[in-house]
């Protein structure tokens, strides 16, 4: 699976971005409504017309978590990352 080089900020820590990647079109750049995950904070945002990222609305997080893989991605998160994150603090 190849990587798309693309700078976006994320909406809840801020971290500059500088890679995504699309399991379904690797080599798509991310548009309007799609799903971005944050690999330092572990949340989503959705990209938006603009190619920057905007935190989710409630209703919107619910429903993107109903994916299976959103749903692994984050609790892999949660169990691998975040520890790791704590230890360092």
């Amino acid at each position: 699976m190849s990587r798309l080089e693309f700078e976006v900020t994320c909406p809840h820590c801020k971290t500059t971005l500088n890679r995504t990647t699309c399991p379904e079109a690797p080599e798509a750049a991310p548009e309007a409504g799609n799903v971005n995950f944050c690999a330092a904070c572990g949340k989503l945002s959705m990209f938006t017309d603009s190619k920057n990222a905007r935190k989710m609305t409630k209703e919107e997080e619910e429903e993107v978590k109903k994916d299976e893989a959103v749903s692994a991605l984050a609790s892999l998160w949660d169990k691998i990352i975040a520890p790791k994150l704590a230890r360092r603090n």
